[in-house]
């Protein structure tokens, strides 16, 4: 996060329900729809800057992860955060 994305700001720790982590078939890391499922992940704040150089670490452009704003539950309630898939 230093590196991607240096403004950015901890919020804390959510849970992504109707989701399953894996490990793709390219050895990355990703999200996909599991009903039953959740995932707990660290949930920051960037800043527009920060979501360019993040979009372009991530390959968005060339298809290689996809940009959704998903309903993440955190500090007791559900939050709308940009998540990468």
């Amino acid at each position: 996060m230093l590196d991607r994305c240096p403004d950015h700001r901890l919020v804390g720790i959510g849970v992504l329900k109707g989701y399953r982590w894996i490990i793709s078939s390219r050895s990355y890391a990703n999200i996909v729809k599991l009903s039953q499922s959740e995932v707990m992940g660290t949930v920051f704040e960037i800043s527009g800057a920060d979501e360019i150089r993040l979009d372009r670490c991530e390959g968005v452009a060339g298809g290689f992860y996809r940009k959704e704003t998903l309903s993440v539950e955190f500090n007791g309630s559900l939050h709308p955060c940009l998540c990468l898939h």
